[in-house]
């Protein structure tokens, strides 16, 4: 067998085997989800809504959410993207990518993603392994 072949499915593999590891273990802490909700009341409450029910902006929890981000081509890095490259807004990249993390750990917790035992990796290979269906 040629050895792109063999490289090529090693590396399919790698990946079928992290993403299902991380599925089993969930997507964030609880802690990590905690340090989340105390950066969203303070960067994302005001136009998000308490209950992450929209306000001046959109909705972050229910359907409107999930239906746009669990589509099977959106990763968790697509979302931080937007996330860190758009928000605060008029102040978009404020706050480090470990802050953006945490709120994006909120966002998971609050439309009833698993939790886990590690917090989201700061690792952006890693997150977009990692898909955003339930």
């Amino acid at each position: 067998m040629n050895v792109s072949v063999v490289l090529l499915i090693a590396i399919c593999l790698t990946h079928v085997a992290l993403t299902a590891t991380a599925d089993e273990l969930g997507f964030y802490s609880e802690t990590q989800a905690d340090r989340g909700a105390q950066l969203y009341i303070v960067h994302c409450e005001a136009c998000h809504g308490a209950a992450l029910e929209g306000a001046s902006a959109v909705a972050l929890k229910g359907e409107g959410f999930l239906s746009r981000w669990s589509h099977p081509s959106h990763t968790l890095d697509d979302l931080l993207y937007i996330i860190r490259t758009q928000m605060p807004s008029g102040e978009p990249g404020k706050l480090t990518r470990a802050q953006y993390l945490d709120i994006t750990a909120y966002l998971m917790k609050m439309n009833d993603y698993p939790p886990g035992n590690e917090d989201l990796p700061l690792d952006p290979r890693l997150l977009s392994m990692r898909l955003l269906r339930r």
